[in-house]
C-alpha cells in the first residue's frame, strides 16, 4: 500500500482493484487487452463464457474463464445499454470470432442447440 505523507496527515491510498487484478506476483503489471461487450452464459460442456462484442448479439468471442484476468461491469451513466470490459491475459490462445450473418433465424435455444460450440482458433 502506498503511504502519502503531508506536513499535516499522513493518508494511505489502497491500489484500485484493476491494479490489484492486473499486478503478477513479481509485482510487475501484466500485459493485458481490453475487450468491450457483454457478458453471455459459460457453456457448461467447454466451461467456456460467451463474450458478445455487439449490442446486437450478433457476434462474440467463447473464452475459457482463466483467461479473463478482470472484468467490470458498466454502468448505465457510462454506457445506456450496460456491458463489460474484460482484461484478456496475452497467454490467451488466438479467438475465433463468431458472427451471424443478419437475416439468419437462430434455431429455437439459440446456435449452440444447432451446431457444437466453437473452440479457439484465431480471432
Amino acid at each position: 500500500m502506498m503511504t502519502v505523507k503531508t506536513e499535516k496527515v499522513e493518508r494511505a491510498f489502497p491500489a484500485d482493484e484493476l491494479v490489484k487484478s492486473l499486478t503478477n506476483v513479481d509485482g510487475e503489471i501484466e500485459k493485458t487487452q481490453v475487450v468491450g461487450g457483454f457478458m453471455g452464459a459459460t457453456n457448461e460442456e467447454t466451461g467456456k463464457v460467451r463474450f458478445f462484442l455487439d449490442p446486437a448479439l450478433a457476434s462474440w468471442l467463447d473464452i475459457s474463464p482463466k483467461h479473463i484476468i478482470h472484468s467490470l461491469k458498466l454502468k448505465t451513466t457510462q454506457s445506456a445499454i450496460g456491458g463489460t470490459l474484460i482484461w484478456l491475459s496475452m497467454d490467451t490462445p488466438k479467438l475465433e470470432r463468431i458472427i451471424v450473418p443478419s437475416g439468419v433465424t437462430l434455431p429455437r435455444g439459440g446456435l449452440n442447440s444447432a451446431v457444437p460450440f466453437p473452440q479457439p482458433m484465431g480471432l
